[in-house]
């Protein structure tokens, strides 16, 4: 009995050494693998960053442009129109003050479509770059799976 006792305390005791080497060799495997994990998917979120980065220069850019033509514009008016009422009150004969309202009118016409083309300009640059853009990320994620 004795014997027995002891033969299961020695087995008892090898098992639980197996066990115990084998759970170290288990964490030693999932600290590497969560590593691994890690280095995965830094570059990834990365990328995602850099994708949202892009995305919000994108759109800053297309706001500066589209503020940018509104206010030279506002101050191009506001020009223009002190000048054209200047000469409406300086101008002595009829016929000069038909000619400015004239000029005026042209002017206005030509200024309203310059800045219109170039908000619409601004829209189509924006929307070739987004399109741009798509094809590079599929590009990428596409090379990316074929890496694995």
């Amino acid at each position: 009995m004795d014997r027995m006792l002891l033969l299961l305390v020695v087995l008892n005791g090898l098992a639980l050494g197996w066990m115990l080497w084998r759970t170290h060799r288990n964490e030693r495997r999932l600290g590497l693998l969560n590593r691994r994990l890690v280095s995965v998917e830094d570059p990834q979120r990365k990328q995602q960053f850099e994708f949202i980065e892009a995305d919000n220069r994108r759109k800053l850019l297309r706001e500066s442009v589209d503020t940018s033509t509104s206010a030279i514009e506002l101050i191009h008016r506001a020009v223009t129109t002190t000048t054209f009422e200047a000469i409406d009150r300086l101008s002595r004969s009829e016929r000069l003050r038909e000619n400015n309202l004239r000029a005026r009118e042209i002017h206005d016409d030509a200024t309203r479509n310059v800045y219109r083309s170039i908000r619409i300009a601004n829209r189509h640059v924006h929307a070739v770059a987004n399109a741009i853009i798509a094809i590079n990320r599929k590009r990428r994620n596409g090379n990316d799976r074929n890496d694995d």
